[in-house]
């Protein structure tokens, strides 16, 4: 780092060769940034001066306070000793870490020291939340060594999730071990909330990854066989679309299975002709069993389990039901069905897919996004047809004795138990006339209506911040029917007695609901084309992959490192000749992928123990690519028949 060697104001050196050789590499990094930083004027409230050892710094006015940036005498020793202290405090935390988040960067004397100090660290991640800091920063200290030394990403301003989700668009913010190291003065004394709501912002984003990996692993393969069954026998199903509007202004009831439903059964049969009720596939049998039939049924889960079973086993409910289902949708629903159905284009698990249906849909069609439930699927249907006021019943996203009500095909009894001092919940499921654990997730507490703390998991905590951005996104009046679920906010708690004035005469939409509809998808010679490239590209691939394995078969007494790199380029290879056939396929095996992506992050390179690890899952991936790559070309071979 290269520090001017006087004091002096910001005004005048804003040109400065300094200012120009650091702006210049962050415009290398993002353009975008670049101009929002020289667009930048400086307050009053900022003063450069010089610590007592010379080293630039910054005094702050807050609230007719001042405070600085960082020590006034030595900001390079505060630096080095506090992250010394930190190193010793969380020493196996940050040996095992490859990515360092910089909260509050200020001069970048703590930036620069823990670069230096953590020189393992693959990449950095350096988030300011003030922009008007950072630019004096670059006028005053030439940034250009520190910033070329590492792969280096910034967050000017206030962090928030689209930008999490930018920052992970490589998934080292995920993959990588991250640990998380707050500038001093700017967690305590500048910026105190804006930091934890960073932290807290990271935190979350990587737990509702983990989840939806977790999705993933277990349910990947059913993912990829319902696209290419769905693709098929879908392609001729009316898109819900064409009825967004239909219902203006009617009253829409979104049920789904919390614990809390079969206390309003009762409620649900009074209003029962008054108001459309848009059901979760989990909540269907609860229904159906009291004699509660539903208009419509929301469906999204990828994998056969008991909701489905239920529905299979007695298809003759569903004459004059309309189902809403998706691509990812487990396709036996589909199969089975008897009234209606309609596709929701939506944003698929499988990318592959997403890209896929842009060339199946006419330009301007709305894809919903952000479903992570099928109750916020029911919630974003009600609100697009229309619906107004919108109620939910059984959007309880918390536990009681049971993860769902009782009766649904969903519900499990549960356990808490308590492990290296968090509470988790494990969810018992009896298999064989044996019970098993089923799941097992840690607790967390979050208020109820009456301010006390009920338990749920970080998952469906994400599901109720996601209902609330929703919900404050539209202007649809919102209610919630529990008696002790989890509060979300923008959506009162109330009695069907209170909200009784919202239902009117009997609703009659019959006609709409089981009206033939005319927009599909549409684009079938792509579709042919498309199977065709890739039952060509799947033969291509795995002649490929035989051949690789043959080479490797000379160099197997070569050192460990040479046949892992050896086998790493090669799958580097794959990926690049085969882009859309590896990305599904990637997503086929993906528990085998997301372990060998871990890895590249986090075994260290320059360890034997580090490179054997790493060979020993690299030559995992490429079998599980080659028995992966049988399957996913036999779906592929299937779907080309049929359709």
């Amino acid at each position: 780092m290269i520090y001017e060697d006087k004091v002096f104001k910001v005004a005048d050196s804003m040109s400065s060769a300094i200012y120009e050789r650091n702006i210049k590499i962050i415009a290398e990094m993002d353009t975008g940034l670049a101009e929002v930083i020289d667009n930048i004027r400086i307050s009053d409230e900022y003063e450069c001066t010089a610590s007592k050892n010379g080293l630039p710094n910054v005094k702050i006015r807050r609230a007719g306070k001042e405070h600085w940036c960082h020590s006034p005498y030595a900001p390079d020793s505060e630096a080095a000793k506090y992250i010394e202290q930190f190193y010793n405090e969380r020493v196996s935390e940050v040996e095992k870490a490859r990515l360092g988040i910089i909260v509050g960067f200020g001069m970048g004397y703590y930036a620069r020291e823990l670069i230096r100090r953590f020189d393992w660290f693959r990449e950095i991640i350096i988030i300011e939340p003030d922009p008007v800091l950072f630019k004096i920063a670059l006028t005053s200290i030439d940034m250009s060594d520190m910033f070329r030394a590492k792969k280096i990403n910034l967050v000017i301003g206030e962090l928030n999730r689209l930008k999490v989700k930018q920052l992970d668009a490589s998934g080292s913010l995920y993959y990588a071990q991250g640990i998380i190291i707050p500038h001093p003065q700017v967690t305590k004394v500048l910026f105190p909330d804006i930091v934890q709501k960073s932290v807290q912002l990271i935190t979350e984003y990587i737990e509702e990854k983990d989840s939806l990996s977790a999705t993933l692993g277990l349910k990947s393969k059913d993912v990829i066989r319902n696209n290419f069954y769905n693709l098929v026998h879908l392609f001729d199903k009316p898109l819900i679309n064409e009825m967004y509007g239909r219902l203006a202004d009617l009253p829409i009831v979104c049920i789904a299975s919390g614990p809390s439903l079969t206390d309003y059964l009762e409620d649900l049969k009074l209003v029962r002709e008054k108001a459309i009720f848009i059901a979760a596939d989990s909540a269907f049998n609860v229904l159906m069993e009291h004699g509660i039939k539903p208009d419509i049924v929301t469906a999204l889960e990828p994998r056969f389990c008991n909701k489905f079973g239920f529905i299979e086993k007695n298809a003759h409910l569903t004459k004059d039901i309309l189902l809403v289902t998706t691509m990812d949708t487990y396709s036996g629903i589909n199969k089975c069905w008897q009234g209606p159905i309609r596709l929701v284009v939506n944003g698929s698990l499988n990318h592959t897919m997403n890209t896929i249906l842009d060339h199946l849909v006419e330009k301007g069609t709305e894809v919903l996004t952000g479903i992570p439930t099928v109750g916020m699927l029911s919630l974003k249907l009600a609100d697009r047809l229309g619906g107004d006021p919108i109620v939910m019943v059984g959007q309880d996203l918390r536990f009681t004795e049971v993860t769902h009500a009782a009766g649904s095909a969903n519900c499990r009894n549960i356990e808490i138990v308590s492990e290296n001092g968090e509470d988790h919940i494990k969810v018992i499921q009896q298999k064989k006339k044996k019970d098993i654990v089923y799941d097992n997730k840690r607790i967390i507490y979050i208020p109820d209506y009456d301010d006390n703390l009920v338990r749920t998991i970080p998952v469906f905590d994400g599901f109720r911040k996601s209902i609330e951005l929703f919900v404050s996104n539209t202007r649809k009046k919102f209610f919630n029917v529990t008696a002790a679920g989890a509060k979300i906010a923008g959506v009162p708690r109330v009695t069907f007695a209170e909200i009784a004035g919202c239902f009117g005469p009997p609703v009659q939409v019959e006609q709409i609901l089981n009206g033939q509809g005319l927009i599909t998808l549409h684009n079938r010679d792509y579709v042919v084309a498309l199977l065709d490239r890739l039952i060509k590209d799947s033969q291509l691939l795995e002649e490929r992959i035989n051949a690789g394995l043959k080479h490797f078969i000379t160099i197997i007494r070569q050192p460990i490192a040479n046949k892992d790199s050896f086998i790493q380029n090669m799958i580097t290879s794959l990926n690049r000749e085969f882009p859309e056939l590896m990305a599904m396929l990637n997503l086929y095996i993906h528990k085998e992928i997301n372990n060998y992506i871990t890895a590249q992050y986090t075994d260290s390179s320059d360890t034997i123990a580090g490179t054997k690890s790493r060979y020993v899952l690299s030559l995992k991936t490429i079998v599980a690519l080659r028995r992966g790559l049988v399957g996913l070309r036999s779906l592929i071979i299937e779907a080309n028949r049929d359709f």
